[in-house]
């Protein structure tokens, strides 16, 4: 009995962060992206978004912070259309990515 909580305490962390992350990129406005990358050249981040977006068919951008540039496709109304992306990425571009909310 006394491992039941231990285990309920590992799984709840976890489905608190996902409630957590889905409500935030349920409020705002842009929906969600799919971010493949960072890279310090803003040329070479623009380069390969626009051959991102070109390959995929899907709008895409470059946000820059600071002296990092995001590169971005979407932004997608849904999650399940950015993860449909995400896995395309992954089995067509063997490129790893992330589902983020639209700023």
């Amino acid at each position: 009995e006394g491992s039941e909580p231990e285990a309920a305490a590992v799984a709840a962390p976890v489905a608190a962060g996902a409630a957590a992350t889905g409500m935030a990129a349920a409020s705002s406005s842009g929906g969600y992206v799919v971010q493949v990358g960072a890279l310090s050249s803003a040329e070479r981040a623009q380069s390969w978004q626009q051959s991102l977006s070109q390959q995929f068919g899907v709008p895409g951008k470059v946000a820059a912070n600071g002296n990092v540039y995001r590169v971005q496709l979407g932004p997608f109304s849904s999650r399940q259309q950015a993860t449909q992306l995400q896995q395309r990425l992954a089995s067509e571009a063997q490129q790893q990515s992330f589902v983020t909310a639209a700023p």
